[in-house]
């Protein structure tokens, strides 16, 4: 029951991440591939726990959402605006996505959670993509 429950969650997460059509800005389309990450871990908590945790035993359930993530990396070194090798800056910003859901999954609210999130995400960024 609770794989399904999974499941369910999962497809409708990847429907959404999916439904981020792609514009002529990689780096705006990052931002809103990390900011719908983040927003469905804060609509869905409990939801979104029991994904994470279903990870644990079954990492590959999240490998779609970290493709589409690396493909907009990739479009950014394209671009000649990547600072660092494309595997380490996707699994660098993975990571740091990874780590503020972390604060949800501890119970810090929301509105703690988002300037932290845009802090990281800004922080990240300026070390990671060269300005047009």
């Amino acid at each position: 029951m609770l794989r399904a429950v999974v499941a369910q969650g999962l497809k409708g997460f990847m429907a959404r991440k999916r439904s981020n059509r792609q514009t002529a800005d990689a780096l705006a389309d990052l931002k809103r591939g990390w900011d719908s990450w983040i927003a469905f871990a804060h609509e869905r908590p409990k939801l979104f726990r029991l994904m994470v945790e279903s990870t644990r035993s079954e990492p590959s359930v999240m490998d779609e959402a970290f493709v589409l993530m690396r493909a907009i990396v990739e479009r950014l070194a394209t671009e000649a605006r990547l600072t660092a090798e494309v595997d380490a800056a996707a699994r660098t910003i993975w990571a740091a996505s990874s780590g503020v859901l972390t604060l949800f999954m501890q119970g810090m609210p929301a509105a703690e959670v988002k300037p932290t999130s845009e802090l990281l995400f800004d922080a990240l960024m300026a070390k990671l993509i060269r300005p047009k």
